[in-house]
């Protein structure tokens, strides 16, 4: 399936599932991972998700975000 055919599935799914009430966050998380296992496979995807995770998070200037809560 070509990559344009995958993103539009993945944003009718991802309106499905916010009709049935998944958390917004959840539910982008969901259709993302799934789309990435598709075109991708599951073993690069597993590789990329926990390095771009740790990118975002490490920055400083979220270092005081713990602070205002």
């Amino acid at each position: 399936m070509d990559q344009i055919y995958v993103g539009i599935l993945g944003v009718v799914v991802l309106i499905g599932l916010i009709f049935m009430r998944v958390p917004v966050s959840y539910a982008m998380a969901a259709v993302g991972t799934a789309g990435l296992i598709y075109l991708y496979g599951p073993v690069s995807v597993l590789d990329f998700i926990p390095l771009e995770v740790y990118t975002h998070t490490s920055r400083f200037t979220f270092a005081a975000l713990p602070l205002f809560f």
